[in-house]
């Protein structure tokens, strides 16, 4: 009787959900994040935007201006802010891995996701893409 493989899923290192974001990977995962759901998700999605948000000392060092649609930063002040480490709870890390592989099929993965797509994304999900 042949046995039946399964497919393994292989997530980054990190699969626990805990990351750590630079400020170019907050700003970009902040724009991923669902903007509706249940009442639960957008509990979860309050508290880590909460968690993505930037404290005045780095707001300070970053001097955000709006430009059109764009924020822009600065990137001294930027590469004066250390990487913070943040934990994604699994529903939400689920739907925002389904907002980039989305993106992604429709070949509108932009710039400023590459490296969220590259930390968060299963390796099976670079794979496809790459074929």
């Amino acid at each position: 009787m042949a046995t039946e493989q399964k497919k393994v899923v292989q997530f980054p290192v990190n699969a626990n959900g805990r990351f750590e974001f630079p400020v170019n990977e907050r700003v970009a995962l902040l724009s991923l994040m669902p903007k509706q759901g249940n009442y639960l998700m957008i509990k979860q999605l309050r508290v880590l935007s909460e968690a993505l948000s930037f404290s005045d000392s780095e707001l300070k060092l970053l001097k955000p201006e709006q430009v059109g649609e764009s924020l822009r930063v600065s990137v001294e002040g930027a590469a004066n802010i250390k990487p913070k480490a943040i934990d994604i709870p699994e529903p939400i890390l689920s739907l925002v891995r389904a907002n980039l592989r989305g993106l992604n099929q429709k070949d509108a993965l932009h710039t400023d996701y590459f490296d969220v797509y590259e930390k968060l994304m299963p390796e099976e999900d670079k794979q496809e893409s790459a074929g």
